[in-house]
């Protein structure tokens, strides 16, 4: 039994230790808000698909 909770103890210590570094992670994410001015979820146009709408994909050419 003894050695039942020597082999899992690493593993029980790296599942704790990713459980805190999302959860700083998360916690970071949501202090600082969004990533861009003026983002947020639902505002604004929806994008287009069409001519001038592949910014980078030969549409200059």
């Amino acid at each position: 039994m003894n050695q039942l909770i020597t082999r899992r103890a690493p593993a029980a210590g790296f599942v704790a230790l990713l459980l805190a570094l999302f959860a700083v992670a998360h916690a970071t994410g949501s202090h600082l808000g969004p990533v861009a001015p003026g983002m947020h979820p639902g505002a604004g146009d929806p994008a287009t698909v069409g001519e001038g709408g592949g910014h980078g994909h030969g549409a200059g050419r």
